[in-house]
């Protein structure tokens, strides 16, 4: 809600040889009980990052994605999705975004991080503050 820009890994492991997930943003508008506005559409990119291969990891070209999502490569590498959001992708009366990712047919392992930057009210940030008081 207070930042401008949201950089979200998601590290997805081996997908099998079928690849039935899919990978979706979604706006939220309040927190803790959030209601998702429908999915929206983002910019990605696709990382590739075997460990078997001297340089493994491979950056893919910025892609958009559409409001359907994305459904992960299936392959045997493991593969990272970078996701870039700005606030000015958010519908009007939202605050937050919130990322979704279902593979009802295969197991899969993932992770997701957000990298938060461009704070809106810097001053007002406390670096040594607890998370929860």
């Amino acid at each position: 809600r207070n930042w401008s820009h949201a950089t979200v890994i998601c590290s997805i492991g081996l997908n099998g040889p079928t690849a039935t997930g899919i990978l979706t943003v979604h706006a939220i508008d309040k927190l803790p009980t959030a209601a998702a506005h429908g999915p929206i559409a983002f910019r990605y990119y696709r990382y590739e990052t075997s460990q078997l291969v001297a340089n493994g990891d491979l950056k893919g070209a910025l892609t958009w994605a559409t409001t359907a999502g994305i459904t992960p490569i299936a392959t045997t590498t493991p593969a990272m999705y970078v996701i870039e959001l700005d606030a000015e992708e958010l519908p009007q009366g939202y605050m937050g975004f919130l990322i979704g990712y279902a593979n009802p047919a295969a197991v899969c392992v993932s992770s997701v991080i957000a990298v938060l930057t461009g704070a809106r009210y810097a001053d007002s940030v406390k670096t040594a503050a607890p998370l929860y008081s």
